[in-house]
């Protein structure tokens, strides 16, 4: 579900309330509930929280990071895998407040679908969390075994430099790992109940997603290890300075009108 964030203020489409219901119990609202609120009624897009630091120049971008923590591979469904890269994001609440998927595939779910956005976001450039561009669109991320990444993913949620395995369950390209060979399918997807593909963070090609099971001695191909897994958010849009004064103006006329009806609220005989 879309949010329109003001600040550090957050509202729900569905929980947008009209202006002239947001006063209760004589107190006032606050100029930047207010303005959040006209944010809701006008249907404004998603913008950063005020405290997070944009790439230079970028109004669109999605932020990628490698999770501090790390979860076991057992299970086939990727909802636990977006769970935990939003529990994962949560914990540095610097980071804008979007959705978090996982950069993983299941049988039943690869990658390329499951960081997919509606409507479709694959051309929007991608961010570590200090900045740094990883690649130009999820479509490019997913294409390292032509054109390698600008940066490795080599990050965690705080900006911290990190290295080593990453659940993934897919081939370099973002589809689920399942192949044939002499008629038999080997699944190395997430929770297929036996190996698990991984890929390496810090890489700029195909390993960074596809690093190949049981290329080393010692690689957790078994799903039962703790391991991270990659983080990528949605689409985070930058506010327009248009849109900032439009919120502020909002804003400061909402709390002028409710001035005015108190002073000229008629007098009540007891």
């Amino acid at each position: 579900m879309r949010a329109w964030l003001i600040g550090s203020t957050t509202l729900q489409p569905a929980t947008c309330a009209p202006l002239e219901k947001t006063e209760t119990a004589g107190r006032r609202m606050p100029l930047l509930g207010a303005s959040a609120a006209l944010a809701c009624l006008l249907g404004l897009p998603a913008i950063a929280r005020a405290d997070f630091v944009p790439p230079p120049g970028v109004t669109d971008y999605r932020l990628i990071f490698v999770t501090a923590d790390g979860i076991d591979a057992t299970s086939a469904n990727i909802a636990d895998y977006n769970s935990f890269a939003t529990s994962e994001a949560a914990l540095n609440p610097n980071l804008p407040s979007t959705t978090w998927t996982a950069v993983a595939s299941t049988d039943q779910v690869s990658a390329v679908s499951n960081v997919a956005c509606t409507p479709d976001c694959s051309n929007i450039p991608i961010f570590l969390v200090d900045g740094s561009e990883v690649t130009t669109s999820s479509t490019a991320l997913f294409n390292t075994a032509t054109v390698s990444l600008l940066e490795g993913i080599s990050e965690d949620q705080y900006g911290n430099s990190t290295g080593g395995y990453v659940w993934t369950g897919s081939f370099s390209d973002g589809t689920a790992n399942i192949q044939t060979f002499d008629q038999e399918i080997f699944d190395s997807t997430m929770g297929n109940g036996g190996a698990v593909e991984v890929g390496f963070s810090g890489p700029t090609d195909g390993a960074a997603i596809d690093i190949g099971t049981g290329w080393f001695v010692g690689d957790p191909t078994d799903g039962l290890t703790q391991e991270p897994i990659y983080a990528i958010s949605g689409v985070i849009s930058t506010p327009e300075p248009g849109t900032v004064s439009l919120l502020a103006f909002g804003g400061l006329m909402a709390g002028l009108a409710r001035r005015f009806r108190r002073r000229h609220k008629p007098a009540t005989g007891g």
